[in-house]
């Protein structure tokens, strides 16, 4: 009878996800942990074996689940990749039920995992922690329906409402995500912060671009991000040149000579991307965390960041605290000042900008936020224990 778990080394860890970049890293660290774990997901094999986990702890349905993991996973219409990402949460949470082996500990992602999450409690007796990107699903709806396309669909957020009835624990990366949930009446004791990481073996200390200044922006062209504010911003600061990295979703370009824009970059391409630049803008209106901040960082590059990202977080676990500006969501004279604020060190910094001291670096990497998860885990698992006992 298996009765004593709070030791890491003696529990059976099941990851369940869609595509969840942050949960195929942390899955590939507890593997690398010799914690005994198995992923589940609908990507294909080949991407599962990027994060370094082996055929042996992993099952893709990807095959399983054709045409709709080729719809979702590969870039056809912005339309097509949406209505089949959606359709993939149920469909991946399906097969996951049926193909799940016992566990101890189910991590699973929010609006993908609940059918299998229940049949992890109720079959195997697991604790279920479903993992959250971003802020209460309720809350992010309603900081982003200011435009009729950007709010989330009624299917995405019924099933966002599902998994989080099915948790014992809910994951989350950043602290105004949390206090979305607190707000909604969650209890602390429930709620698990742990920011995510960043690969340093990819992103490294860069050389300072020549003048004039140079500012990127990295993730969705779109009222979410803030981008609206953004384009407002570039009028307003005219000694300057902005970059996309990214697709383009619900806001238009800026027509301005000054900017520029590159599509999607794969994540070990970026930080050659990053490091033509000074300083990385993130004016999220609800931004989960935005990993993009930490990549900036470990690249040299300054970060104005809103308060509604994992800029905070950041802010508070590193030593220099003049490479991080935190701006007001939607507002653009705070963006601005923001950006001024940080464009002379930005242009100053000598050459290879090392923003990161090792401290910083452990605290940041992603072999970090797998051991938070494994000292959360083993909480967990011991206060079960004890209630037991």
């Amino acid at each position: 009878m298996r009765t004593r778990l709070d030791d890491p080394s003696d529990m059976r860890i099941l990851v369940a996800t869609t595509t969840g970049f942050h949960l195929r890293h942390l899955a590939g660290c507890l593997i690398g942990m010799g914690i005994n774990t198995t992923f589940l997901t609908y990507l294909p094999d080949f991407k599962i074996r990027q994060f370094g986990i082996p055929k042996s702890n992993s099952k893709s349905l990807f095959w399983r689940l054709q045409p709709w993991s080729s719809a979702a996973l590969f870039r056809y219409s912005r339309s097509i990749v949406q209505s089949s990402t959606e359709k993939m949460l149920e469909l991946t949470d399906n097969e996951i039920a049926k193909a799940m082996p016992p566990c101890d500990v189910f991590i699973g992602l929010s609006a993908m995992a609940v059918k299998c999450a229940l049949r992890a409690r109720n079959e195997y007796g697991a604790k279920i922690i479903i993992d959250r990107g971003a802020r209460h699903v309720l809350s992010q709806n309603d900081l982003i329906s200011h435009q009729s396309n950007s709010a989330l669909t009624k299917y995405y957020i019924d099933r966002e409402l599902a998994s989080y009835k099915t948790a014992d624990y809910i994951a989350l990366p950043s602290g105004h995500a949390v206090q979305s949930f607190l707000d909604v009446g969650y209890p602390p004791t429930k709620l698990f912060k742990n920011a995510y990481g960043v690969d340093f073996n990819l992103f490294h200390p860069q050389a300072t671009p020549r003048p004039p200044l140079n500012l990127v922006f990295v993730g969705a062209w779109s009222y979410q991000k803030g981008a609206d504010i953004l384009s407002t911003a570039l009028d307003r600061i005219p000694d300057c040149r902005l970059t996309h990295v990214g697709t383009r979703v619900n806001v238009p370009y800026p027509t301005s000579d000054r900017f520029r824009a590159v599509g999607y970059i794969p994540p070990h391409q970026l930080s050659r991307i990053l490091g033509d630049h000074h300083v990385l803008v993130l004016p999220s209106r609800q931004d989960g965390f935005g990993m993009v901040i930490q990549e900036a960082l470990a690249c040299g590059l300054r970060v104005v960041a809103s308060n509604m990202t994992g800029a905070p977080d950041v802010l508070e676990s590193i030593s220099r605290k003049d490479v991080v500006e935190i701006i007001k969501p939607g507002c653009v004279d705070s963006l601005v000042a923001g950006i001024k604020s940080v464009e002379a060190g930005a242009l100053s910094e000598s050459s290879p900008r090392l923003l990161l001291t090792d401290q910083d670096k452990e605290s940041l990497g992603w072999s970090a936020y797998a051991q938070r998860y494994v000292q959360f885990m083993s909480k967990i698992m011991q206060t079960s224990a004890d209630v037991k006992a």
